[in-house]
């Protein structure tokens, strides 16, 4: 055990080396603005914190672990984001870790060597760590819930090998799980596959004791039930499920096997990474016969079929196989959530499952190798490990801001609308406002039922003086949205433009009633000075323009 635990360090710390440079990235508004905005209002630890991280499930599901950590960052540095990253790197260093751990437990219960043991755990740990699709988990200041959820799921695993073995360890199981599904919900599928364990490699299953591999897990399958009703009243609260009217079961089957055959892909084939990848790109035909759908159902179909026929001889293939797809399932679109149609973060655990084969696969191969054979598989896995090491490097600036993010997705998605859209915020940060400009347009064009889109729009083309234009945009917005206040407000200023004085009074006192701290913006703004030099439109509003 002690040479497995020092393997584990060196794949930590190369883990560790690989993703140290993502210490000098930002913050980006998608996802992340929410976590620490919420950690700014709370501003510190307290009962009233924790109650609140306990008893929310919007935005987003219910995750109090996660919350509490983002809090824990905020009280330690503030708005340094160097620290947040730091810490995500070394959780994900750990994962690799606790991975390396776990498939030496695994090989154990074979009459495997020592050797071929480290072999198949290191490898394992290894290609975990330092894969590229590993980046968004740990680039993504949001996904903290990821790497937190990875590291209480892969402890699940490894305590209830050990409870296998040794019955105390029946508490930390479930404590382990609790903390788990406490970070993301990533974890419900988790007393399934502890029952596919069962069956293999730790061969427990036989006819007469299902029953009771059941019961004894009845615990996990109560706690994920409870956080999978949880989840789905924060997603459907939260506005990201998508109902089946618009989305039908046909078209959820196909990109739930797209997603399968994706990840897979990515896993042997690592290029082409994007934050974002549309639900429907443009030009996409939702039918079986697109290749896009029929290639990985027959990928499916194929790999299934496979594990079927070798079923007697090596069952692990389909238990592994299974493990796959059930960890990806929560995540693989038969219930819609969010505009993505796959995301890089949703395999990262789910992924564990196939390099632990395949690196069991080389450690046999390795083993029962001539000399030539094992140069090779030596020479081919440090060419592989490099490989990954350097498109890992090329993906972790990606993430360094908000612009850098989104001119990356452009690059494969032009003629999506959400990089437009966020491009558009990132530049309007920055006070760019002419080259914000057409890519709001455009995000308003494509999505005109997103309010967030229609009042950019709006406040661009206000800064421009294009006022009748800006009023066009800001009062789609407030009809999509009517408590979006700075909308309101802005639409105001474009009627002050265009002369319309008693509209822009009427709209500022609904903004001020309703949000008084607009009042020092009305006594200075430049777009209203012509309504505070009209006497009506003054009198109307001298309680708000009136010195406090």
């Amino acid at each position: 055990m002690r040479r497995a635990l020092v393997i584990s360090l060196v794949a930590a710390a190369i883990t560790f080396a690989v993703f140290w440079p993502a210490r000098e990235n930002g913050l980006v508004k998608w996802d992340d603005d929410v976590y620490f905005g919420h950690a700014t209002l709370q501003q510190r630890i307290s009962a009233a914190s924790v109650t609140w991280a306990f008893t929310t499930v919007v935005p987003f599901y219910y995750h109090p672990l996660t919350w509490l950590s983002h809090l824990l960052d905020y009280q330690l540095w503030r708005d340094d984001f160097r620290g947040p990253h730091i810490v995500n790197v070394v959780i994900h260093s750990l994962n690799a870790g606790l991975a390396t751990v776990l498939i030496w437990l695994l090989t154990g219960l074979s009459s495997w060597q020592e050797r071929n043991r480290l072999i198949a755990a290191g490898v394992t740990g290894l290609i975990f760590g330092i894969h590229p699709l590993q980046a968004e988990s740990v680039c993504w200041l949001a996904e903290r819930k990821n790497l937190l959820c990875g590291f209480f799921a892969l402890g699940t695993v490894i305590a209830y090998l050990n409870y296998v073995r040794n019955r105390a360890w029946y508490a930390a199981v479930l404590i382990l799980f609790l903390l788990a599904l406490l970070s993301k919900p990533m974890a419900v599928p988790l007393p399934v596959v502890l029952l596919l364990l069962d069956w293999q490699p730790l061969q427990r299953v036989r006819r007469d004791n299902l029953r009771q591999l059941i019961l004894e897990k009845l615990p996990l399958f109560i706690m994920s039930l409870a956080c999978g009703i949880l989840t789905i009243i924060g997603q459907w609260h939260w506005g990201a499920v998508k109902d089946v009217a618009s989305f039908n079961l046909a078209a959820r089957v196909l990109v739930a096997c797209r997603g399968l055959f994706f990840y897979f892909w990515k896993l042997v084939w690592p290029t082409w990474f994007s934050a974002y990848y549309p639900l429907f790109p443009e030009g996409m035909d939702m039918r079986l016969m697109n290749p896009e759908f029929l290639l990985p159902l027959g990928f499916l179909a194929l790999v299934t079929l496979v594990a079927l026929l070798s079923l007697k001889r090596f069952p692990l293939l389909l238990a592994c196989w299974a493990i796959y797809i059930l960890l990806l399932l929560p995540t693989s679109g038969l219930v819609q959530v969010g505009a993505q149609g796959v995301a890089d973060r949703f395999a990262y655990l789910a992924v564990l499952a196939p390099i632990g084969l395949i690196a069991c696969g080389g450690a046999l191969v390795f083993e029962r190798g001539r000399f030539a054979i094992r140069v090779v598989l030596t020479s081919g896995l440090l060419v592989i490990a490099a490989i990954l090491a350097r498109q890992t490097s090329r993906i972790i600036p990606v993430w360094r801001d908000e612009e850098t993010l989104w001119r990356h997705v452009l690059q494969y998605y032009p003629t999506a609308s959400l990089p437009h859209f966020h491009i558009a915020l990132a530049l309007v940060d920055q006070r760019r406002l002419a080259e914000a400009l057409p890519h709001a347009e455009y995000a308003s064009q494509e999505i005109p039922d997103n309010a967030l889109a229609r009042s950019t729009t709006g406040l661009l083309y206000l800064k421009a003086g294009r006022y009748a234009e800006a009023r066009r945009e800001l009062l789609a917005a407030v009809t999509i949205d009517p408590n979006l206040w700075a909308a309101r407000y802005n639409l105001a200023c474009a009627e002050t433009g265009l002369g319309n004085l008693a509209k822009a009074v009427k709209l500022l006192q609904e903004v001020l009633t309703a949000q008084p701290q607009y009042r020092d913006f009305l006594r200075r703004d430049p777009a209203l000075k012509s309504l505070r030099n009209d006497p009506s439109s003054a009198l109307a509003l001298q309680h708000w323009l009136a010195a406090p």
